[in-house]
């Protein structure tokens, strides 16, 4: 993954010479269309709700158009009418985005990706009882529709896990509690945030290390706009210490504080 991401860049790096020699050093500020999901709850990361884009997200973003004196129209879209309408060229930037994610509707567009801006830890939560039990006893894998359980689409192919799929969290939460499913596929950041703002009382549930799990990063993405990922480089390396205060105000878990426990707060979903 960082060779790939490392190329990309150098690939950046050389367009945005091209760039610069043919149009000035700096592009003019104007609005920049930015592609998000419209989850209507994603916390931490984001929410859309009565047509707002909020959350740690979007006061990333806002943080760095001010900074480089953009102004962005946020664009909150389904993932699959947002991948589409990226790759025609109708959005400047996307966040969150990954390499591994649409693969097949990437597939012949030479797309540009940021730095790593938030690592995460997709993987299978249990019910504590259960936290024992091995990848054989896995037979239903409840998810949110739209999610791809990477580490386990052999397994699925085979025959081996079932999926059941839920359209917002508190639906796949109750999968697991009235044991339709073994365990649930989630973001242990967003199911963590979940848990801790929820007023309902659930059976204590755990992430499970032992099975199968996805370690992987969040990128700000460009199909047409290099200077764009450049610049946002840059406000990350010149900003680290603001955004990491800023994930400590959204409470927002990266795979290390998942991993090792070294959160200062409690993790519920571990």
């Amino acid at each position: 993954m960082q060779t790939h991401i490392l190329s990309r860049i150098q690939a950046m790096l050389s367009i945005i010479a091209v760039l610069c020699f043919s149009h000035g050093a700096a592009a003019a500020p104007g609005v920049v269309a930015i592609g998000v999901q419209a989850f209507e709850d994603y916390s931490p990361y984001s929410l859309y709700k009565n047509d707002q884009y909020s959350g740690f997200n979007r006061d990333l973003l806002d943080a760095f158009a001010r900074e480089n004196k953009h102004e962005f129209d946020y664009q909150p879209m389904p993932i699959k009418r947002l991948y589409h309408h990226f790759l025609r060229g109708e959005i400047d930037l996307k966040y969150p985005d990954n390499p591994a994610w649409s693969k097949s509707q990437k597939e012949g567009f030479d797309i540009i990706y940021s730095q790593p801006v938030v690592s995460f830890i997709d993987g299978v939560v249990v019910l504590k009882e259960n936290l024992s039990k091995p990848l054989p006893w896995l037979k239903r894998i409840g998810m949110i529709s739209g999610y791809t359980p990477k580490p386990y689409l052999d397994d699925i192919s085979k025959g081996k896990i079932r999926i059941m799929e839920a359209k917002e969290m508190d639906s796949l939460i109750k999968q697991l509690v009235t044991g339709r499913v073994n365990g649930i596929y989630v973001n242990i950041a967003v199911l963590n945030s979940h848990l801790k703002n929820s007023a309902e009382a659930f059976p204590e549930m755990v992430f499970n290390p032992s099975l199968p799990y996805l370690r992987d990063s969040r990128y700000l993405s460009t199909k047409d706009s290099p200077y764009l990922i450049l610049e946002f480089n840059n406000f990350m390396k010149e900003n680290a210490g603001t955004i990491a205060d800023l994930k400590n105000r959204y409470d927002l878990l990266d795979a290390d504080d998942i991993l090792t426990g070294t959160s200062k707060q409690p993790i519920l979903a571990r």
